[in-house]
């Protein structure tokens, strides 16, 4: 915004609205900071002149006089507004300050702040504050790459559940139950990706050698993962897979041939589920997320989905999952809650906002953000039709940050 436009808007009165941390406040038209060099003088015996040596640039410090009111929050009680940049303040480390004139800046709380409040301002917080420009020193440390972790834990379990399939596969039935079998695989297949149907088609030649079965029904697999436009369509597609036994036709237990048919039956529908998993754990691992909900979101999907295909039992015999595939089904949860709780950490929340008279989506990101830029973000977020115009009242989605 320029400083006419600036100005403009103080003398209109409309308040020139800040967040720090997500946390609003009203400026309230002061504001200063200090700026330099740093320097170290060293004076010589003898010597009238000192030389000065220029150590770069001093620390910016920016000083603000903010208060927060009642139009701060949507039910006119400015406690919550207090309340919320207190907080804001006392967290530690860096965070982000958005501010009217400045913009958007990775700043870090100098010190102490104050408050104080009046009862002739009866609904108003005065806040005084210091900030310095930029962030938090980074210092050497070991990390671990969790995203690599998760991969390896997918391939593993992948590993397992390839070898416990091969275990429980048996075909050696009636004529009649083996084509009951093989209609049983193309049901599972029919509604996946075409590159996955496709490769199902042969199915049927290689029903003797579950080697080749899963191979085969893997590189299908692999292909749709690498036709898809991002690792979050991928991750949809195999989500698509999570329950092959959904519509599946019961098998009567009467006899040991549909005993053994409906444990080869049930075997099939683990290894699928078992490497849907697997691919879903991978594109996972590889999502950008934009926000903090979105990947906590999806931790918790993930982690309900292990949870289901650690606990299927085989029908026949009641046998549980195979030990080597439980192990590993235990290692995948764990590093992928892991990865992404590490990941959505790092991220802004949602917040929920809503107008609270009709503005354009531009005037909207410029107020939240300090940044108009960031409209086609909130229209696409929010489904927006016309960007011109968002009625009062309407609630939006948004990045805390």
């Amino acid at each position: 915004m320029a400083w006419r436009e600036t100005i403009k808007q103080q003398s209109d009165g409309r308040p020139m609205v800040g967040r720090f941390r997500g946390a609003r406040f009203v400026m309230s038209g002061r504001m200063g900071g200090e700026s330099g060099r740093r320097t170290q003088l060293h004076e010589f015996p003898l010597r009238d002149q000192p030389y000065v040596e220029d150590l770069g640039p001093a620390t910016k410090r920016i000083e603000l006089e903010v208060f927060v009111d009642g139009s701060l929050a949507a039910d006119g009680d400015y406690t919550r507004a207090r309340d919320a940049l207190i907080d804001a303040l006392e967290q530690p480390g860096s965070g982000t300050l958005v501010h009217p004139f400045l913009g958007t800046l990775r700043v870090t709380l100098a010190g102490k702040f104050s408050w104080s409040e009046e009862s002739r301002e009866g609904g108003r917080a005065r806040f005084t504050m210091a900030f310095i420009r930029g962030g938090e020193q980074p210092m050497p440390a070991a990390v671990h790459d969790t995203q690599d972790r998760v991969k390896g834990a997918a391939s593993d379990l992948q590993s397992a559940a390839d070898a416990a399939f091969a275990k429980r596969w048996d075909v050696a039935l009636p004529q009649a139950q083996v084509i009951e079998l093989q209609a049983e695989l193309a049901r599972t297949l029919e509604d996946a990706h075409h590159a996955v149907t496709s490769a199902a088609e042969r199915l049927r030649e290689l029903i003797n050698t579950p080697a080749d079965m899963t191979a085969l029904v893997l590189g299908g697999l692999n292909e749709m993962a690498a036709m898809a436009q991002s690792p979050l369509v991928a991750l949809g597609l195999y989500r698509d897979l999570f329950h092959p036994d959904t519509g599946a036709p019961s098998v009567p237990l009467t006899t040991q041939n549909r005993r053994t048919q409906a444990s080869s039956t049930a075997a099939w529908h683990a290894w699928l589920a078992q490497t849907a998993l697997v691919g879903a754990a991978s594109a996972a691992a590889e999502v950008d997320y934009t926000s903090r909900d979105q990947a906590l979101n999806m931790a918790t999907t993930l982690a309900e989905q292990c949870d289901a295909v650690v606990e299927v039992v085989d029908p026949a015999s009641g046998a549980p999952v195979d030990d080597d595939v439980y192990r590993a089904i235990g290692t995948l949860r764990t590093t992928l809650v892991a990865d992404l709780r590490l990941r959505g950490a790092r991220l802004p929340k949602l917040v929920s906002y809503t107008p609270p008279s009709g503005l354009p989506v531009l005037v909207i990101a410029h107020q939240r953000y300090g940044d108009a830029r960031r409209e086609a973000e909130v229209v696409v977020r929010n489904n927006i039709a016309n960007p011109v115009f968002v009625p009062a009242g309407m609630p939006l989605e948004l990045l805390s940050e």
